[in-house]
């Protein structure tokens, strides 16, 4: 994953910081195409163990007010 570095450092920090029993949520956005589903498989891949939530929003859904 190229230009990835800073993203998975921070993924790696919060791993760790949740093995010692901090929590953590994390909220991962960005525009169409950025790599933000590739960069989550990769990080996943990494978390042997861990429990995962996968959410992802309809694109099509629009809200009648």
């Amino acid at each position: 994953m190229l230009e990835r570095e800073s993203q998975s450092a921070a993924f790696g920090q919060f791993t760790i910081e949740a093995t010692r029993g901090a929590g953590r949520l994390v909220l991962l956005a960005g525009e169409v195409g950025v790599g933000k589903s590739t960069l989550l498989e990769a990080l996943r891949q990494d978390l042997v163990g861990a429990r995962c939530s996968w959410s992802a929003c309809d694109g099509l859904f629009v809200p009648l007010i």
